[in-house]
């Protein structure tokens, strides 16, 4: 019957995101490979001057979401009702790309990340955030090999609520720490929030959605 139908579709659906997940993961775990040897010299040799993060810098991630909530908000007669609901946790596999310039020990400068999908709902794991786009611009101080910064800008996504995605967007904000190798690998964590609202297609209801991640990233300064 119907309950059987609605087992099938989330098996269906989890099903999909375990492959998404295996297609992603040897890039991002070879990345890693790349930046361990390298760790046991970090000891030994001197950290690498501050222009060594000028230019053009780009790597993996994965991202952990850790819940959160969405709204959904109704409008009527001049009332909003508003009826929040509880984020899953989830980890997942996305990309970033930025260019760096440097003034003394002060970097900053304009990137972009893509996230390969987002948090589901506690009790309906097919209600979810879509891919999410973020437009960033960092500035943060270098200290010996790790470069300390914040951000802010601008999400873009899509919350599918089993009968309508609707396109949310909104602000982006966090810190991180990067570490630079010899190499030109880097490695770090960065700790992100996202506040997006979007608007259905009919009528003046809207939905809110609210996540925070920390995301650990490897990439290679070229």
């Amino acid at each position: 019957g119907r309950q059987a139908d609605r087992r099938l579709l989330i098996a269906t659906y989890l099903n999909d995101r375990k492959r998404s997940m295996t297609r992603f993961a040897p890039p991002l775990l070879t990345m890693f490979a790349l930046a361990l040897p390298a760790a046991p010299a970090l000891a030994q040799s001197a950290p690498p001057p501050a222009e060594a993060w000028q230019g053009i810098y780009g790597g993996l991630k994965a991202e952990a979401f850790s819940g959160d909530r969405v709204g959904y908000s109704y409008v009527n007669q001049g009332q909003t009702s508003e009826f929040p609901y509880g984020l899953g946790e989830v980890t997942e596999l996305g990309a970033f790309l930025g260019y760096n310039i440097t003034y003394g020990n002060i970097v900053f400068g304009p990137g972009v990340a893509f996230t390969g999908g987002g948090p589901e709902g506690e009790l309906t794991p097919v209600y979810r955030m879509h891919d999410a786009l973020d437009l960033k611009l960092r500035a943060g101080y270098v200290t010996g090999r790790a470069l300390l910064y914040g951000f802010a800008g601008y999400s873009q996504s899509a919350w599918d609520d089993g009968w309508e995605i609707s396109d949310v967007d909104g602000k982006i904000y966090g810190v991180g720490v990067d570490v630079l190798f010899d190499s030109g690998v880097f490695a770090g964590l960065e700790y992100a929030r996202r506040d997006m609202e979007g608007h259905y297609l009919y009528g003046d209801d809207y939905v809110t959605l609210d996540t925070t991640s920390l995301s650990l990233r490897v990439g290679y300064k070229f």
